[in-house]
């Protein structure tokens, strides 16, 4: 059995009555669903799903009214249902307010082209198991230069072809930046109190001034 042209032509065109719609249909042969394209298609304030069933739907109707065709693996499931809620899910993490800590979603796997690092709760030991000592100690340096390293170490060993140069060194010159903007911050921050201490002897010594003057 295939979905017929028809049916899905009025549910599209009565959707597009009211908003601007991308229209994406989750299929098989569809580009395989990346972080980049959720990262492109999160900006799209309206997006229509079209879910296969059975054996697909008409041609035609792919033709002239899907814009693009999404898959979210090599393998075939009994309909599109499925593949949607992976795509709402997925995409939902880029609009602001679903996840309420920025820095979750900065440090989740794929986004600087690497997986995450290994992640651990307490207990400390647990069935002769121990969390690495160095996520115990504090030096929030060396715990960023460890998850630096786990990061590569688990995509070399899981997904090598994510490795590349370009992929470390994303890595790598994100961290550099953010060492930079707090710098800054710093600075900053110590020019606005240096002001303060200043305009405060200033204001200081206007007052002793009067002083003096009103005892003459």
């Amino acid at each position: 059995m295939i979905m017929s042209f028809l049916p899905l032509k009025k549910a599209i065109t009565y959707a597009k009555k009211k908003n601007k719609y991308i229209v994406i249909y989750l299929s098989p042969q569809g580009k395989k669903l990346s972080y980049k394209i959720l990262k492109k298609l999160s900006k799209k304030k309206f997006i229509l799903l079209i879910c296969g069933r059975y054996q697909g739907i008409d041609q035609r109707f792919i033709d002239k009214y899907v814009n693009k065709e999404i898959s979210i693996g090599n393998y075939i499931l009994t309909g599109g249902e499925l593949a949607a809620m992976v795509f709402i899910d997925s995409i939902s993490r880029f609009i602001p307010g679903v996840i309420k800590k920025k820095i979750s979603n900065h440090q989740d796997s794929f986004i600087n082209g690497l997986l995450d690092y290994p992640h651990y709760t307490r207990p400390e030991i647990i069935e002769k198991m121990k969390v690495p000592k160095i996520l115990l100690s504090g030096n929030h340096k060396k715990i960023k230069l460890w998850r630096i390293k786990q990061s590569i170490k688990q995509t070399l060993i899981k997904k090598p072809k994510l490795l590349n140069k370009k992929n470390i060194n994303k890595v790598i010159n994100s961290k550099k930046k953010k060492k930079k903007k707090k710098k800054k911050k710093k600075k900053k921050k110590k020019k606005k109190k240096k002001k303060k201490k200043k305009k405060k002897k200033k204001k200081k010594k206007k007052k002793k001034k009067k002083k003096k003057k009103k005892k003459k």
